[in-house]
């Protein structure tokens, strides 16, 4: 009788445990993907914002792209980078490399810093909207994608006038 009790009272506790456990378990986040740029921090972008060009080092300019994202249940896979005029002028530029991201922050974020969206013709596409559309896909097939219309700048290093 006792150990029949004490079965049940174990029995009792532990699925009262369970249903506790359960309830303080974190619900399932759906993933997003925010644009941002930088190289040492992320900067979350909006649309309209100016990215400054950058000169590279072989000549060529371009935008520095970053991600972060939200409820991605591994940390590394395939990012792609496509950009190209707004106005869909012309095709878009796009780029696909592996990566992993940061550890996460506070907030639970990881963050994948210093993408390059090299500019094809960047005399003239100083002052000119380029939509940035950023797909990542985890190994296991996850995808989540952000696109913004950003306002490049001349930056420091500016490309010659655009003669268009």
């Amino acid at each position: 009788m006792v150990r029949s009790l004490a079965l049940a009272i174990a029995a009792l506790v532990g699925s009262l445990t369970l249903e506790a456990c359960a309830a303080a378990a974190p619900e399932p986040t759906e993933a997003s993907l925010e644009l941002g740029t930088g190289t040492a921090r992320f900067e979350p972008l909006s649309d309209g914002d100016e990215v400054p060009m950058t000169h590279g080092a072989q000549g060529g300019w371009h935008l520095w792209i970053s991600a972060r994202a939200t409820g991605l249940r591994e940390d590394f896979g395939s990012l792609e980078i496509a950009h190209g005029p707004a106005d869909g002028s012309s095709e878009m530029q796009i780029t696909r490399v592996g990566f992993t991201f940061d550890p996460p922050d506070a907030q639970g974020r990881r963050s994948t810093l210093g993408w390059q969206a090299i500019l094809a013709d960047p005399s003239c596409s100083v002052g000119r909207l380029e939509r940035v559309v950023v797909t990542v896909t985890t190994a296991s097939g996850q995808r989540v994608s952000a696109e913004r219309d950003l306002l490049p700048t001349a930056g420091d290093y500016p490309p010659p006038p655009c003669t268009r």
